[in-house]
């Protein structure tokens, strides 16, 4: 960065940790590039959006939920993460979010927290069925263990995937 700004390139850097460090972005990044009117535009639709998310998940208790970043070592998401933030913005409970930004863990770990959710990414790695399946086994044993049962009686899993983001080229 240093050299592309000694050679007179202009450098916006940003690291969003936070739903709205993500929304604060849209507006300084309208202001950089000159299109500060739609970058409002923009705002003005998703704001009260996250507002409204925010709200209801404040009158829930929270879903626990296990959101795996890698396997080959299974690694997750801790606080200081967007997905940890989002994930809270939405009514989740991030069952890691003691530990550091992106730590290493076993599937052990990930039962003995029993999760009520486990939310998969859609990544350029696809989760195997047989990893899918363990993740089923041990949720499963997880469940049937945990005394009492979740606020609710909730004994959920849940393996999500969003749509594939479907490239046009």
């Amino acid at each position: 960065m240093d050299a592309l700004r000694a050679a007179g390139i202009p450098v916006w850097v940003t690291y969003p940790r936070t739903v709205a460090e993500g929304l604060a972005m849209i507006r300084e990044l309208g202001e950089v590039t000159g299109v500060r009117d739609r970058a409002r535009a923009l705002l003005d639709t998703l704001e009260p959006l996250y507002a409204a998310a925010r709200g209801r998940a404040a009158r829930r208790a929270p879903v626990s939920v296990f959101y795996p970043i890698w396997r080959q070592p299974w690694m997750t998401i801790g606080a200081d993460t967007y997905v940890h933030d989002l994930l809270a913005t939405c009514g989740g409970a991030n069952v890691f979010a003691d530990l550091a930004r992106y730590p290493t863990i076993t599937l052990d770990d990930m039962a003995a927290r029993g999760p009520e959710v486990i939310l998969l990414p859609d990544e350029a790695v696809p989760l195997p069925a047989r990893a899918s399946a363990r993740l089923r086994r041990l949720c499963r044993r997880a469940r049937r263990a945990r005394r009492p049962h979740p606020p609710g009686g909730r004994q959920t899993l849940l393996l999500a995937r969003p749509p594939a983001r479907r490239s046009p080229h």
